[in-house]
This record gives structure tokens, C-alpha cells and sequence, in this order.
């Protein structure tokens, strides 16, 4: 089973920061198909080396809550269609 990374982000115009950013809050699937969250001592310190607001930490931690819920509910994009679609479109014969 290959190794998938979902990370917790700042939606575009949630900071006033015209970009999303990486808040180092990672939710990952090991090769032996386990689901960790990592990175979490990182997202604590970057909170007070950033001095992050209230309202961002709580977005992210109710961000990873919500996708931890997707993947253990088999919800898109977890639930292997695009697995399914990549594959049709990598053995389409033209």
C-alpha cells in the first residue's frame, strides 16, 4: 500500500495571507496501511514560535478531526476512486 500524507492547511484569505501555508500538522498512511497523526510537536512549537491565534489553532485542530473522520469513513477523496480512476486512465489503450 503506498504512503499517503494529508496535511492540515490555512484555507486561502482564513490568516489574511493571500496563500495557503503548511501548518506542519500531518495525518499520514504508512506503507503497512496505518493512519498516524505526526508533526504534532512541530504544529506546538511553530504555535508559539508564530505566535499563532486562537482561532487559527483551533481551525487546524477541527481541520485534522475532520479528516481523520473522512478517512476512517471511507470518504472522498479516501474512499479509492481516484485510486480507481488514475489506474482506468493509466491502462487506457488509445
Amino acid at each position: 500500500m503506498p504512503p499517503i500524507t494529508a496535511t492540515s492547511a490555512c484555507p486561502h484569505g482564513s490568516t489574511g495571507i493571500p496563500f495557503p501555508f503548511d501548518l506542519d500538522l500531518d495525518y499520514v498512511r504508512n506503507q503497512a496501511g496505518t493512519w498516524q497523526v505526526v508533526d504534532r510537536d512541530e504544529f506546538l512549537v511553530n504555535q508559539r514560535t508564530f505566535a499563532y491565534p486562537a482561532r487559527l489553532i483551533e481551525q487546524a485542530e477541527a481541520a485534522l478531526t475532520d479528516l481523520i473522520k473522512h478517512v476512517t469513513e471511507g470518504r472522498f477523496p479516501f474512499d479509492g476512486f481516484l485510486q480507481q480512476h488514475l489506474f482506468r486512465l493509466a491502462h487506457r489503450v488509445n
